[in-house]
């Protein structure tokens, strides 16, 4: 199995439908477990007690703005590294 292009991720050609399936459904379906799991999670917590739940609930939020933030950064600094690199290229 060769790759005739450096930036090509699967065997599929570049941007084909078949490419974003082969990329995109391992994440779709790590998201469906996890949403499953925080399902089951929050089902147990009810039945124990509510104020538990609420604070699990708490916690989630609290942990989802952490996530946010770090995806975020690392987003601005992955552009920021392509526009360097690709004012390199350009000189």
């Amino acid at each position: 199995m060769t790759y005739p292009l450096p930036y090509q991720l699967t065997r599929h050609p570049v941007g084909s439908k078949s490419e974003i399936w082969a990329i995109s459904w391992p994440l779709m379906l790590g998201f469906c477990s996890n949403s499953l799991m925080l399902f089951c999670d929050r089902l147990f917590l009810a039945h124990y007690s509510l104020e538990a739940m609420n604070a699990h609930a708490g916690a989630v939020g609290g942990w989802c703005m952490l996530a946010l933030n770090a995806i975020l950064l690392f987003l601005l600094f992955r552009a920021r590294s392509q526009k360097l690199l690709l004012k390199e290229a350009a000189a």
